[in-house]
């Protein structure tokens, strides 16, 4: 028998309906966790094209390979306009940058990818108004049609606010390019995704451009003529105390962590109430991972990694008995306490751990077992 044979709950990114992402076990419904996003959103689909899914669908995401990841993703606004049609007039071109419309396959399956012709000292941008200190991503898919290209993604500002990206090299394969700027003033400012002064003139195959406020690009907003927000994954689950171990249990999570975003999952007796709580959070720009347990108020037992988990995969685990805690990162037991409460705990919340709006992260499996496992089956569970 495994130790997956014993959990009472194991959620992964497999049947699903609109509002819901079934429990693998139990599989009498109990276990199923709600999901809300008052918009529609994108993913990367197991074709490997992005595709548009609607309201409160779960996004199971294939960009990491042939498994899907549940992907959560914060409240974001595309603020630039006609984000797929570069031969919009709201795309100025200047001095001989050319757009030609539709010439090959996008990212997304259809034929709407634009083709760019620039040479050094010719422009194609965007003006938008950006505001003194705010962090700012703008993203894009490019390819060219052989061979290997290089640019610059830059903004400018009458201000003389200039930022050039560092040195991207476009393939024959889609790649979504991405650069993150402060805003040292607040102006219009000039948004080129491609240019290309300190190199050869080319073509460039262009789709799905993005500026958002925020320091990592999250999944593709499609706009026309203004511009589009998409809702935050709201997923959770209350009234499950049978499910969760109430004077010992463990937690286990297998996470992707793609940027240096915020993410972290949570037991807890009251949604967003912390006061009795087991959770785990990472914590991207302060460069930190916490796991903690409140009971009545009083921190239990807590451990600070120095710095963030690694880009990619992560394997988490939390168990807990009265005087009895660990914590397993990728194999190791991280800390050991033995002393310390358990609180009362009735809800799994995927998207609230006191960090704020500012999670994304892909999710493989959350795990709930009523017993505290053994130190050698947490580093056998969160083994890489």
């Amino acid at each position: 028998m495994s130790l997956l044979d014993t959990a009472s709950l194991i959620v992964t990114p497999n049947g699903y309906k609109e509002g819901k992402l079934y429990s693998v076990i139990p599989s009498d419904g109990s276990g199923d966790l709600s999901v809300t996003r008052a918009t529609t959103a994108t993913r990367v689909n197991s074709a490997g094209l992005v595709e548009s899914i609607g309201n409160n669908v779960p996004r199971l995401d294939y960009s990491n390979g042939t498994c899907p990841s549940l992907l959560v993703e914060p409240q974001r606004t595309n603020y630039i306009n006609y984000s797929s049609s570069f031969d919009n007039a709201a795309w100025e071109k200047q001095l001989g940058a050319s757009v030609t419309a539709n010439t090959t396959t996008a990212p997304d399956g259809t034929m709407s990818a634009d083709t760019l012709t620039i040479a050094p000292n010719q422009y194609m941008y965007q003006l938008q108004g950006l505001s003194s200190g705010t962090s700012y991503t703008i993203s894009f898919y490019c390819k060219v049609a052989s061979g290997t290209k290089q640019f610059n993604m830059v903004t400018y500002s009458p201000s003389g606010n200039i930022n050039y990206s560092p040195t991207l090299t476009a393939t024959t394969e889609w790649q979504r390019f991405e650069f993150t700027i402060t805003a040292n003033a607040t102006a219009s400012t000039s948004i080129y995704p491609v240019l290309v002064d300190s190199f050869a003139s080319g073509s460039f195959f262009i789709w799905g451009a993005q500026m958002e406020v925020g320091s990592y690009a999250t999944s593709y907003i499609p706009t026309t003529s203004a511009s589009v927000t998409r809702n935050a994954d709201v997923i959770s689950k209350t009234g499950i105390s049978s499910l969760i171990g109430q004077t010992e249990g463990t937690m286990f999570c297998d996470i992707y962590n793609t940027s240096n975003s915020n993410y972290g999952i949570v037991l807890s007796q009251t949604l967003g109430d912390y006061t009795n709580s087991i959770y785990f959070f990472n914590v991207g720009l302060s460069n930190q991972f916490v796991a903690e347990v409140f009971t009545g108020g009083v921190l239990q037992m807590a451990y600070a990694k120095g710095s963030t988990l690694s880009m990619g995969r992560n394997k988490i685990a939390i168990t807990y008995k009265n005087n009895d805690f660990a914590v397993a990162l990728n194999g190791v037991i991280v800390l050991a306490d033995t002393l310390g409460s358990v609180p009362t705990t009735n809800n799994l919340d995927f998207t609230d751990a006191g960090i704020g709006s500012n999670y994304s992260y892909k999710v493989n499996a959350v795990s709930l077992w009523k017993t505290r496992l053994t130190n050698a089956q947490l580093a056998q569970l969160t083994t890489i």
